[in-house]
C-alpha cells in the first residue's frame, strides 16, 4: 500500500499485509491513529472520527532493526465526507461492481484449524453502506479464483479451478450454475451481465467438436448460444484457438472481447442487429496490417504480418454503460526479422457507433474504461499504481486519477487506476497494485460511493 485515506466520520479498520525477513514493530505518528491485531504478516489501523475543520495527515512508522518504512495515513474533515471511500484489503481476489454500482462483491480465504480452506463470500450494498458474508464454501466443494462480474440483482459469478469454469452466488447463498451451448463439455466462463441481470456474457471450450476451440457466448436468461466469429485472427491467419467474450453494455446489445490465437487478442466486439449479434474488428478502419517479407531458419523468403491495431486481455470493464465507447490497448508491430516482435502499446478508445479510434501515443499503458459522454480512464502500465484521466474526443489530458478525484469528489483516495465508473458518475472501483516488490506484486480494489443518509 502507497498510503491509506480515510473519511471524517464512521470509517472501517484496515488491515495492512506486512512483509518482512524478521521481527518488526509499528507505531502511529498521531494519537487519532490507533493500531490492533499485530501478527507476523499483518497490523490493522482505525480512525477516530475527525471533528476538525481541516484535513489531517498522519502516518504509520514500520522498524525492523535499523529499517524504516513509512505509510502515509491522511483523513478528510467530518464535514466533507459525502462520499466514502472503502478498501476491504483482506478480501484480496478483487472485487467487481455491479452495473449500476448497487452492489460491490469479493472473497475471502479462511484457514480452517484442519489446514483447508473456506471461501468466504461479501457483498456491499452501496446504497446502505452495508456488508455481509452471503456464503461460506469449504474448498473441498469448490476452488475458487477470483470474481469475474456481479449483476445489480446481486449474483455474483467467482471463477472455480476443478470445472474451468464459473459458479454464480445469489444473495441467500443459492448457487447459480451457467448452462453450456450444445455440445460443449467443459463448463463456461461468465465474464459480465447486463444491468438488468437477464444477459451475460463470457466464453467456453468446446473441447470434443474442434480440439479446444474457445467461443464467445451470450446467455439470455441462462440459455447459452455463441456468437458468430470469423474464419480468420486480425492478423490474416485462420483461427486456431478461439475468441472471447469479456463484457457488455448495460442492455447488454453491445458485446466486446478479443481473439484468442497465442497472445494476438485483437479487440473485437458484436453489436445486436435486431436479427441477432454482428461481428466487427474493433477500430478497423484505423488498423494496418502489413505483409512484410523476411526469411525462416532455412533462409527460404516467408511472409510475416504486422499489425497495428488494438488489443485487450482478461479486462472486463472497458466497455462504457451505454456501449458507445471502448478502451483499448493500441499496440504497433514491428517484425524484428528474426522471428520475434516488438511492440509499442499506449492508450486508445474506440467509438463503437463509428469504430473511429482515438489514439494517445504520447502516454503510456493502455485505457481501461470510458464513461457514457467520453471521459477516459488509463492506467499508466501492467504493474503500476497511477492513471489519468482524459477527455477523448478533444484528445485533452485532464490531469492523473488521484488530483482529479479529489478536485471533483471532494475525496482523497488511495492510489490506483479507475477501472469502471457508473452512468452517473457517482460510484467508481479503481484497481491497485498492492504490493510493490515485482516478485510478489498482487493487485487489490477500493471504491467510492456517496454516503448514505443517515
Amino acid at each position: 500500500m502507497a498510503n491509506i485515506s480515510f473519511t471524517g466520520a464512521g470509517n472501517m479498520p484496515v488491515t495492512i499485509k506486512v512483509s518482512a525477513t524478521g521481527a518488526w514493530e509499528v507505531e502511529p505518528s498521531a494519537s487519532w491513529l490507533t493500531i490492533s491485531d499485530k501478527t507476523d504478516g499483518s497490523v490493522t489501523v482505525t480512525a477516530a472520527d475527525n471533528d476538525t475543520e481541516n484535513e489531517r495527515e498522519g502516518k504509520l512508522v514500520f522498524t525492523m532493526g535499523d529499517v524504516t518504512e513509512e505509510l502515509p495515513v491522511n483523513q478528510l474533515p467530518m464535514e466533507t465526507g459525502g462520499y466514502v471511500y472503502r478498501y476491504p484489503s483482506h478480501l484480496d481476489m478483487g472485487l467487481v461492481m455491479s452495473p449500476s454500482g448497487k452492489y460491490v462483491g469479493g472473497e475471502d480465504q479462511v484457514l480452517q484449524d484442519d489446514e483447508t480452506f473456506n471461501y468466504q463470500i461479501w457483498i456491499f450494498d452501496l446504497d446502505t453502506d452495508e456488508s455481509r458474508m452471503v456464503a461460506e464454501i469449504p474448498n473441498a466443494m469448490y476452488f475458487l479464483q477470483q470474481p469475474q462480474c456481479i449483476s445489480d440483482n446481486g449474483v455474483i459469478f467467482i471463477s472455480e479451478h476443478h470445472n474451468g469454469g464459473t459458479i454464480g452466488i445469489d444473495l441467500d447463498g443459492n448457487f447459480v450454475i451457467p448452462t453450456k451451448p450444445e455440445g460443449f463439455q467443459n463448463a463456461p466462463n461468465v465474464q459480465g451481465t447486463s444491468a438488468d441481470g437477464s444477459i451475460w456474457v463470457g466464453y467456453g471450450r468446446n473441447v470434443s467438436g474442434d480440439a479446444g476451440m474457445y467461443y464467445p457466448i451470450i446467455w439470455v436468461n441462462n440459455e447459452a448460444e455463441t456468437l458468430p466469429i470469423p474464419d480468420k485472427n486480425a492478423h490474416g491467419a485462420p483461427v486456431s484457438t478461439g475468441f472471447m467474450a469479456r463484457g457488455c453494455s448495460h442492455d447488454g446489445k453491445v458485446i466486446y472481447g478479443s481473439s484468442w490465437d497465442n497472445m494476438e487478442n485483437s479487440a473485437c466486439f458484436w453489436k445486436d442487429n435486431g436479427n441477432g449479434y454482428e461481428f466487427h474488428w474493433a477500430g478497423e478502419p484505423d488498423r494496418d496490417l502489413q505483409i512484410v517479407p523476411s526469411l525462416d531458419a532455412e533462409d527460404n523468403p516467408i511472409e510475416v504480418a504486422q499489425l497495428s491495431g488494438p488489443k485487450i486481455s482478461a479486462e472486463r470493464t472497458n466497455i462504457s454503460p451505454n456501449g458507445k465507447w471502448l478502451s483499448v490497448t493500441w499496440c504497433k508491430e514491428t517484425y524484428d526479422g528474426n522471428g520475434g516482435y516488438s511492440e509499442a502499446r499506449f492508450p486508445a478508445f474506440i467509438d463503437l457507433e463509428t469504430n473511429k479510434a482515438y489514439l494517445f501515443e504520447d502516454l503510456p499503458g493502455g485505457a481501461r474504461h470510458a464513461t457514457n459522454d467520453g471521459l477516459g480512464f488509463t492506467i499508466d502500465g501492467l504493474m503500476t499504481n497511477s492513471g489519468k484521466v482524459i477527455d477523448i474526443e478533444n484528445g485533452a489530458v485532464l490531469g492523473n486519477m488521484y488530483d482529479w478525484i479529489k478536485d471533483n469528489y471532494g475525496i482523497a483516495t488511495g492510489p490506483g487506476s479507475i477501472v469502471y465508473m457508473t452512468a452517473d458518475m457517482q460510484r467508481f472501483l479503481s484497481l491497485c497494485l498492492a504490493s510493490s516488490v515485482s516478485s510478489d506484486a498482487k493487485t487489490t480494489h477500493w471504491f467510492v460511493a456517496p454516503k448514505p443518509a443517515e
